[in-house]
């Protein structure tokens, strides 16, 4: 066997052994790490995106402007009752809040009021009226002495009514009819039973029959916080407003199902966009072959049920969206015809009022703008899907690699093999982010393309003898350090 054939069946077993090392690497302690590279092209994709979001959503925020203006935050409720009420008289379509509602407000006056009230109706005077009244007496005392005490009753009622904000914002939602609020869920799976059945109000909003499949498994949940019943029973929709984040921390799948102990409650956008075309969380399906189904829209989702979101590019502007000032339209000075037939929602932006989570498009959106981007995905069904087929190919293009690193590269000179590389490294990443930009599919072949980078590199320094040299050097300190030892 010759010098050369020598060289090449070692480069050989080289880059058999590279590969092999690589991918027990990567499979096991290194997984997260190649899992951001993924991340990292879908978030690429996104950001240079050309999609366009839904000009029937529309964001009511309550930002710093809002907050200088109407006061520090919390407001009470009849400041969202209000801007309720112009939206609902603006004509829009659906009305959507992401600001959580799960206590109740209660101004400390009204207790005293309400005791006041109570006192008032047990006491010896409010009998002297009913009977001054039964009686029909004609002493004018007794007559002033009767409208007095109602004059008094009437405005201790109406002191009532001022204070109670949760009972205003209720009256608005029920009569808007189309309000959608939100509720939050602990995730985890339950250890044992809930601690009590769910108020009708709560279970009315769940889907009507969960599947018996074992290919879906909704993210299951051991609790539940639901808005008090006062506004709850009121509101046309309830969705959940939990998120998953990825293993960068940022926001990439919407939990469009949670399981909570055999009962699969949708999200607030899956619950607003089901309300926009007129269904009920009811009428939402669960297809084990398409995902989630709402009369004719069809998601995809992964097994869990999760969406893929799509995040709409805004370069030149802060979102994507048309953004009000909550202030401008508590103010009236904003058209109505701006909101008529449209989905708005109403949440928090300004800083220190929330969460905010990374999202491919933004370091740190606020909740209500994720949503915005949520519903347009649903609506126009933009989202991300993984093919069945994806995982045959990422395996398929790691044997391919390690094919070239093992039998290809050792043959071909240097200059060739940096070529012959950067094409093929070029390809992986091409293909990656042309799938989602063009058909909206992630093939996640981030591990291939840093499989061929790394082994390109060990195989360069292997062949121009660096890789020897390093061993050489290493041994010959090791055999001096030894022979310090020895002389010590």
């Amino acid at each position: 066997m010759s010098k050369k054939q020598r060289i090449i069946q070692s480069n050989w077993i080289f880059g058999a052994l590279f590969s092999a090392t690589f991918l027990l690497v990567a499979v096991t302690t290194a997984r997260p790490l190649f899992e951001r590279f993924d991340l990292a092209a879908y978030d690429f994709a996104m950001r240079h995106s050309d999609a366009t979001p839904s000009d029937r959503v529309v964001v009511v925020a309550i930002d710093e402007q809002s907050i200088r203006n109407i006061g520090r935050w919390p407001w009470s409720r009849d400041v969202l009752a209000h801007g309720v009420d112009l939206l609902e008289g603006y004509g829009a379509r659906v009305i959507a809040s992401t600001v959580l509602t799960s206590e109740p407000q209660i101004d400390p006056g009204l207790d005293v009021l309400r005791d006041l009230q109570q006192f008032f109706d047990e006491s010896s005077l409010r009998r002297t009226v009913d009977e001054a009244v039964v009686g029909g007496s004609d002493a004018g005392s007794d007559t002033e002495f009767a409208d007095d005490f109602q004059e008094m009753r009437g405005r201790l009622d109406r002191a009532i009514g001022q204070l109670d904000y949760d009972g205003s914002l209720a009256e608005s939602l029920g009569a808007a009819g189309n309000v959608s609020l939100p509720m939050m869920f602990r995730l985890g799976s339950p250890l044992g039973r809930p601690d009590s059945q769910l108020p009708p109000y709560v279970s009315g909003n769940a889907l009507s029959s969960p599947p018996d499949n074992s290919v879906l498994a909704a993210v299951p949940a051991r609790q539940i916080i639901p808005p008090i019943a006062t506004l709850g029973t009121q509101a046309a929709a309830l969705g959940h407003l939990n998120t998953n984040l990825d293993s960068d921390g940022r926001q990439r799948r919407e939990l469009l199902v949670v399981d909570y102990y055999g009962q699969w409650f949708p999200s607030l956008a899956l619950a607003i966009v089901a309300r926009s075309l007129n269904f009920s969380p009811r009428d939402i399906e669960i297809n084990p072959d398409l995902g989630v189904r709402v009369g004719g829209l069809s998601i995809a989702t992964t097994p869990a049920l999760e969406m893929l979101n799509y995040y709409y590019a805004a370069p030149d502007a802060d979102s994507a969206f048309a953004v009000d000032s909550f202030w401008d339209l508590f103010a009236g000075s904003l058209p109505p015809a701006r909101y008529r037939d449209k989905i708005v929602l109403i949440g928090a932006t300004a800083p220190g009022l929330g969460d905010n989570f990374a999202t491919p498009v933004h370091p740190a959106m606020p909740p209500v703008i994720t949503l915005a981007h949520t519903v347009s995905s649903l609506l126009q069904q933009h989202f991300i899907v993984q093919p069945v087929w994806a995982g045959y190919a990422v395996w398929a293009a790691l044997l391919v690699v390690a094919f070239y690193l093992a039998f290809v590269f050792p043959r071909l000179s240097s200059g060739h093999a940096t070529a012959v590389s950067l094409l093929l490294f070029v390809g992986l990443i091409a293909t990656t982010v042309g799938l989602l930009l063009g058909r909206s599919e992630w093939v996640e072949l981030m591990l291939p393309a840093s499989m061929l980078f790394t082994g390109h590199l060990v195989l360069s320094a292997k062949q121009s003898g660096f890789i020897e040299r390093v061993m050489r050097s290493s041994a010959a300190e090791s055999v001096e350090s030894n022979k310090m030892l020895a002389l010590t």
